[in-house]
């Protein structure tokens, strides 16, 4: 006898995530702002991407793949304004964004919530 089992996919949070980055301009000190949307859930080639983008090295330091982290966000993003806009900032050096101190509390955010869990342990 064949063994057979249906899953029912549960249908996400209809709300999209969203984030905002700001800054200055490097060549003439100009504010500029982003906001982005992101799919409530994402694909697993997402989470893919997302397991790829961070390591932590035996003294405890980050290690951020660059191309991990611009592809996982890529994915994440709703549609393609979100997208070029995206690809835009990441390949616009007087908007530069450092992948420790800018891009790294936002995968650090997104990673929480698309796992449902924090990435740090609690402090005691």
């Amino acid at each position: 006898m064949p063994r057979h089992r249906d899953f029912v996919v549960v249908a996400p949070d209809p709300e999209p995530l969203s984030f905002t980055l700001t800054g200055k301009r490097a060549s003439d000190g100009e504010a500029w702002e982003e906001e982005f949307l992101c799919w409530p859930r994402v694909a697993p080639q997402a989470i893919a991407d997302l397991a790829l983008a961070l390591r932590v090295n035996a003294q405890g330091d980050r290690i951020w793949n660059a191309q991990a982290v611009i592809s996982f966000v890529r994915r994440a993003l709703i549609d393609d304004p979100n997208r070029g806009r995206w690809f835009a900032l990441c390949n616009d050096s007087d908007r530069a964004l450092d992948l420790n101190d800018d891009l790294g509390p936002v995968i650090i955010w997104l990673a929480e919530e698309y796992t449902g869990r924090p990435t740090e342990p609690p402090s005691t």
